[in-house]
């Protein structure tokens, strides 16, 4: 059995963190941990995939038996966390349903069918990390909006550049900090490139919480054919996203 308490001021990140999942899927697979509760959830193309991690050191009274997991309906828990409101609540596990109870409320998210488990990839080959603005990333997206378009995503000598393939449009990221390569290659001298479906990364892009008040820095992993991840905490919520590249053949 699983059981804690939210107040107040944490459940709408927990509200947000839910509604970022129903963008990707109608499900979503709860893991709870002495440390952490891990939410997962891909994509139903199995094309991204979406990760998050909530310290339970930061929420109150929280108690485990061992290592549990529930699948529940994605709309369904938002509809009942919207509906319960702001007020602080108890959450439990009882049998393999997931309780949510207020002073006035009570509301019982049934357990489905499990899905098949993601798998976040292992990223051993070199990639470049960089970290760039949330804010910059969500207002550049939105004039890159175009059907069935691919974008190039390259980062060569520091300097990264996306562009579609159909339409004319290019731009440089606003990078805020270079971290090093991985293995000890010299990041100067290296150069990754992918292509990856625009209907996916504006996925990604619009599930990332937006806030005029605050910007917030997102860490973005690229390589060569590979899946572009994008990282970054929310509160007491780490969360990575990740969209699988587009392999094209030599014609393309």
């Amino acid at each position: 059995m699983v059981s804690f308490k939210i107040k107040e001021g944490q459940i709408q990140k927990i509200v947000n963190i839910i509604k970022q999942a129903a963008a990707f899927d109608d499900t979503i697979t709860f893991t709870f941990n002495a440390d952490a509760i891990d939410v997962k959830v891909m994509h139903q193309t199995k094309v991204m995939l979406m990760y998050a991690r909530i310290d339970t050191r930061k929420i109150s009274e929280y108690r485990t038996d061992g290592e549990s997991q529930i699948t529940i309906d994605t709309k369904r828990i938002i509809s009942a966390l919207e509906q319960i409101g702001v007020s602080d609540l108890e959450i439990y596990t009882e049998k393999n349903d997931i309780v949510i109870k207020s002073h006035t409320m009570k509301y019982v998210a049934n357990q489905i069918e499990p899905v098949e488990e993601p798998k976040i990839p292992n990223l051993k080959q070199n990639v470049a990390t960089f970290k760039t603005s949330s804010n910059w990333i969500k207002k550049r997206f939105s004039y890159m909006l175009t059907v069935n378009e691919l974008v190039d995503i390259t980062y060569n000598r520091r300097n990264v550049v996306w562009k579609t393939r159909a339409t004319p449009y290019e731009d440089t990221i606003q990078v805020m900090e270079y971290y090093e390569m991985t293995d000890g290659d010299d990041e100067t001298d290296v150069t990754f490139s992918s292509v990856f479906p625009l209907e996916y990364l504006a996925e990604i892009v619009n599930a990332m919480p937006s806030t005029d008040e605050s910007d917030y820095p997102v860490t973005v992993k690229l390589g060569t054919n590979y899946p572009l991840r994008l990282s970054y905490i929310d509160g007491n919520i780490e969360v990575d996203m990740m969209v699988a590249p587009r392999i094209l053949g030599d014609s393309e």
